[in-house]
């Protein structure tokens, strides 16, 4: 099995068999590596889950609120764009159209 240094991850990780993680959980007070390394997953574990629930929170929030549209897709931009096209036709036809260029007779 190795040394009881070797088993730091699987103890945090909770993988140990009852017996090897007793016989770890009575070698820890006496190695200040595993304390260490010990302590050091724990705060990585910690963040971890922390972390995740960070992105859960944010995916939630993204879930509620709708997302913004661009400008021109929103309905007021639509019928401004619509009244502005409308105009620009009238303009296009009036200026198009035949003009009375007959002269009056002297």
């Amino acid at each position: 099995m190795g040394r009881p240094c070797d088993n730091v991850e699987l103890f945090v990780d909770g993988e140990l068999l009852p017996d090897a993680a007793e016989s770890f959980r009575q070698h820890l007070p006496d190695c200040e590596q595993c304390q260490h390394e010990l302590s050091t997953l724990m705060e990585l574990k910690y963040l971890g889950k922390e972390a995740l629930n960070a992105l859960e929170d944010t995916s939630d929030e993204a879930q509620r609120t709708p997302p913004l549209q661009p400008f021109w897709t929103r309905p007021g931009m639509m019928m401004a764009a619509s009244f502005t096209a409308g105009l620009l036709v009238m303009v296009a036809v009036v200026q198009f159209l035949p003009r009375d260029t007959a002269q009056p007779a002297p």
